[in-house]
């Protein structure tokens, strides 16, 4: 119903709606079924990321985790058919920092690589001796690596949402 233009959108979102809704009140007439596309997902599929979008850059740049965010989001919106909203939303859902399943290995030191054609990851530390980890101490979460990236990458977000616009609505 994707393509059939908007016509076929509103009638989808309408079935979709009442599908849903009947789900809530426990007699649908079927389960509802939709897709959860991760960010690996978009930036790992050749004909979804045709500009080539590394996760180095995702995680390096926020003009990049912008677009490929918001460019996954309207992917997702006009291509699966599925159980939810399809079509452009009247404003775009807000953009968190995603760096990925990096966070808590990162956070207490791990060093993290990045392996081509693969999704970010994180080297084991203090393998040995074990002891060594009583000496950590507990990183800053608004200045410490990627914590502190993410900060930055909110407010980056923040400014650019408040002037700009995606795919015509606001984000």
């Amino acid at each position: 119903m994707a393509s059939a233009g908007s016509a076929g959108i509103e009638t989808h979102n309408q079935q979709v709606a009442r599908l849903w809704q009947d789900f809530h009140a426990a007699h649908p007439a079927r389960v509802p079924c939709y897709f959860n596309f991760s960010q690996q997902f978009w930036l790992l599929t050749p004909w979804l990321n045709p500009k080539g979008y590394t996760f180095r850059q995702l995680f390096e740049d926020p003009a990049v985790q912008w677009k490929v965010q918001l460019s996954r989001q309207h992917w997702v919106r006009h291509q699966p058919l599925q159980d939810a909203e399809m079509g452009l939303p009247s404003e775009w859902p807000g953009l968190a920092p995603d760096f990925q399943n990096t966070y808590e290995a990162e956070w207490f030191g791990c060093q993290l690589v990045f392996h081509e054609g693969e999704v970010p990851d994180t080297i084991p530390m203090l393998r040995e001796p074990k002891g060594d980890l009583a000496s950590l101490s507990i990183p800053d979460p608004l200045h410490h690596r990627l914590q502190g990236r993410g900060l930055e990458f909110l407010q980056y977000f923040e400014q650019r949402r408040q002037r700009e616009h995606f795919a015509g609505r606001p984000v």
